[in-house]
């Protein structure tokens, strides 16, 4: 499974996901103030 996360327009939290095909994005909500970022 791979997972994406994005700033959507609307500033929430965004993912969506592979395991084999893409699904849509959903979104997490929340306000964001800047990009999210990644960690090992």
């Amino acid at each position: 499974r791979l997972d994406v996360f994005v700033r959507g327009t609307d500033n929430a939290l965004w993912y969506k996901w592979w395991d084999g095909a893409w699904h849509g994005f959903k979104s997490l909500g929340g306000f964001l103030i800047a990009d999210p970022d990644v960690a090992p």
